[in-house]
């Protein structure tokens, strides 16, 4: 990164901590269920909210804990800026969490949905103008 310094780039925190905050957080929003798993090459928190299955899986490396240890401090910030987002009427469940909700084949929406969008712009599709003419 360009001299600009990362979230939590110097935390201590374990992330065996910062993963029950998480679970404290997700459960004070309303969170009915909540997965912890760990590997050497990933870190995947998830959760059961409003009929939903949330699942978020982070790159790991095992040879840099200190890394690790942000990551896992950077997705408790994520999750409490979304729920709370949506806690508080500026955004719904869905449009805050839609990339990371589980569908019924186990795969993340994400992942349904980013082939398909890589296409229908490598196939000569245009992105909309960001903002709409209200000049007419």
């Amino acid at each position: 990164m360009s001299g600009r310094r990362r979230f939590a780039e110097d935390t201590k925190v374990p992330i065996l901590r910062s993963i029950d905050e998480i679970r404290h957080t997700v459960a004070r929003y309303g969170a009915e269920q909540f997965l912890h798993a760990a590997m050497d090459d990933r870190l995947i928190v998830g959760f059961t909210k409003d009929a939903r299955q949330v699942r978020f899986q982070i790159g790991q490396d095992p040879g840099d804990a200190q890394n690790n240890r942000r990551l896992a401090r950077a997705l408790l910030l994520v999750l409490k800026a979304k729920l709370e987002a949506v806690a508080s009427g500026v955004s719904i469940f869905e449009d805050e969490f839609l990339a990371n909700i589980v569908m019924p084949d186990g795969n993340l929406v994400a992942s349904h949905v980013r082939p398909r969008l890589q296409a229908a712009y490598a196939n000569g599709g245009e992105a909309p103008a960001l903002l709409l003419d209200f000049s007419k």
